[in-house]
């Protein structure tokens, strides 16, 4: 059985979404000073939707992306810990923005 995503995968991909709808709904116009924030912010969301496809080859299949094809979920105690200090790591660029 394929594994999906984890919880806190789940929940950090969700605290990502709703800070880029927020963005997206209440921003005003983009000040001068504010493009370097907005591009670090979109750039964090495009690495960390790669590292879910990359993370959870089947998720990606299901979604079309077949360059993860030939693997399966990674479930080992490594690969959570790979991914929790992957997780962390977001976290902390998130908050530098």
């Amino acid at each position: 059985m394929p594994q999906r995503m984890s919880f806190n995968r789940l929940l950090i991909t969700s605290v990502f979404l709703g800070t880029a709808m927020s963005l997206i709904n209440s921003a005003p116009a983009v000040e001068p000073g504010d493009s370097d924030a907005s591009t670090a912010l979109h750039a964090l969301f495009d690495a960390e939707w790669q590292r879910t496809l990359r993370e959870h080859p089947t998720f990606a299949s299901e979604l079309g992306d077949l360059r993860y094809n030939d693997l399966w979920d990674d479930a080992s105690v490594g690969a959570i810990e790979r991914s929790h200090q992957a997780d962390r790591a977001a976290l902390d660029r998130l908050d530098q923005i």
